[in-house]
């Protein structure tokens, strides 16, 4: 599932490899966006790409029609094969096998946290979620 990271983490030289680096919560939209206008969408077009997404095994099991969860093979059409690698809070690990969580580059003003961007097996979408910049999340390096 990879490792997780806290946000401050995130924002060092150190964390993706020359050349490239963390995505802003810009970049994250955009992709989403670009899934959604190429008919990823679950049935071939809408919002709904987190299958799109998600990879091909790993979920938990959902027995709603176009979730991560259900008929995991028929994930990944985008090639990003995302991961559930869960989450580190408050010093307890959660919903592996549930939920991936990717940081952004991009804090909120004015407060401790940033943006994420998650998909959950039981959901259909790709969510903008904000976390604690002390929270343990996965990480996507993009090339710059």
């Amino acid at each position: 599932y990879g490792a997780l990271y806290n946000w401050h983490a995130v924002n060092t030289d150190k964390l993706c490899p020359k050349g490239w680096h963390v995505p802003s919560y810009s970049e994250w939209v955009v992709l989403g966006s670009y899934l959604t206008d190429s008919g990823h969408g679950f049935g071939g077009s809408g919002s709904d790409i987190g299958k799109s997404l998600a990879a091909t095994s790993g979920w938990l099991a959902s027995s709603e029609p176009g979730s991560i969860g259900n008929d995991q093979p028929g994930n990944n059409r985008s090639g990003f094969k995302a991961m559930p690698g869960g989450m580190f809070i408050e010093g307890e690990y959660f919903v592996l096998g549930e939920t991936g969580s990717w940081w952004s580059s991009t804090a909120i003003d004015g407060s401790a946290a940033a943006w994420s961007r998650q998909l959950n097996y039981s959901g259909t979408g790709f969510s903008d979620v904000a976390y604690f910049n002390h929270c343990g999340l996965s990480v996507r390096c993009i090339r710059d």
